[in-house]
């Protein structure tokens, strides 16, 4: 799979506080894909694409919640070109090959919590690819997304 990363994306977020941009690959799927994606994700509409946290985790379990809760949550979120990077901006620690082997296993986890049968070949296979960082800021225990205060993850994730 070879494609070419045009730009780097940032959401929009304003006067919004923030501490850390967080980058995530994002990983536009075809229409049928989409629609599929956004039902077993628990949405009602369906999902633009997957949007899989490139900062990298050992911890699997909190890393499926961030790629669904964010994966359901980033129509909601407009994004423009980063124009410059600061010291915000989270390095990427995970390439695009392992964002797509980790996209799968996030798949793979839902179909088998709902006792759905996995396929004999999970090839996901992205119309686009690209990188965006999301805004976060700290409460408390948790970073919390500075755009819809909607979608949060735990401290630790954050380098």
């Amino acid at each position: 799979m070879n494609f070419r990363l045009p730009r780097i994306d940032v959401a929009t977020f304003g006067d919004a506080p923030v501490t850390r941009l967080v980058p995530f690959w994002r990983l536009s799927l075809p229409e049928l894909a989409s629609s599929r994606l956004g039902n077993l994700f628990g949405g009602l509409e369906r999902c633009e694409g997957m949007l899989i946290p490139a900062m990298g985790t050992k911890n699997l379990d909190a890393l499926h919640k961030l790629t669904r809760r964010m994966s359901a949550a980033q129509g909601k979120m407009p994004t423009q070109a980063v124009e410059s990077l600061d010291e915000r901006f989270l390095p990427v620690r995970i390439g695009l090959t392992e964002a797509l082997s980790l996209a799968e296993i996030v798949i793979s986890r839902e179909l088998l919590d709902r006792g759905l049968a996995l396929p004999d070949k999970l090839d996901l296979e992205p119309t686009t690819v690209g990188l965006v960082y999301i805004p976060f800021h700290l409460e408390n225990y948790f970073y919390v997304d500075s755009v819809l205060h909607a979608v949060s993850m735990e401290k630790a994730l954050v380098p």
